[in-house]
């Protein structure tokens, strides 16, 4: 058990094997997918606007309370879909299809609920730590300390607003894999005999 969790958190393993990490972010589509998704760009622009929250510690607050809920609620999403899906609904959404980069749907919905758990997981931790002010202020070191501050302040409302935006995201990963799986046929019922 410790030596899976070790490796989970390595990109890749002693024998040149991709870890968790970097498969997840494989089928995510890796750092461009990321960087151009309009939700982070989104989240970019919305924490620009929200500029007056940089010198100020309430969003540790929000981050703190809304987070946790929105991990939890990406969790159910990911549990509605693979409830949803039959076993041959999941079969054919797992081969790969070279329109998508020779990467499967169903693993793209599925990178794409858990990276929504993981930043709202990751938004967490940093508030409690820039709330903690781990690091003391070196006499004379204030200004560059305050400038050091508003950029991890900045940072983290960054994230938050990426978390938030993320459940958007996912709702729609979830509206797209019920439109994508093809229906499946009502059985026939036993045709009876005509009675005499």
């Amino acid at each position: 058990m410790r030596r899976f969790a070790q490796r989970g958190l390595r990109f890749v393993d002693k024998n040149k094997k991709p870890s968790n990490w970097s498969r997840l972010y494989r089928q995510y589509g890796g750092w461009p997918s990321l960087l151009r998704s309009p939700y982070f760009i989104i989240a970019c622009i919305l924490s620009i606007a929200e500029w007056r929250l940089w010198h100020d510690e309430k969003w540790t607050e929000m981050a703190r309370s809304i987070l946790p809920t929105l991990a939890g609620f990406s969790i159910a999403a990911y549990a509605l879909i693979f409830s949803a899906l039959s076993d041959s609904h999941k079969n054919i959404l797992r081969k790969r299809q070279k329109a998508l980069k020779g990467r499967a749907p169903l693993l793209i919905v599925s990178s794409t609920v858990i990276h929504a758990t993981i930043v709202q997981a990751i938004g967490t931790l940093y508030s409690i730590l820039y709330a903690s002010k781990p690091f003391p202020t070196i006499p004379g070191m204030e200004y560059y300390a305050n400038i050091a501050n508003i950029m991890f302040s900045a940072t983290g409302i960054t994230i938050l607003n990426y978390g938030i935006i993320l459940v958007i995201g996912s709702v729609l990963t979830v509206f797209t894999m019920m439109e994508i799986v093809p229906p499946t046929r009502e059985p026939k019922p036993p045709s009876t005999p005509p009675t005499p």
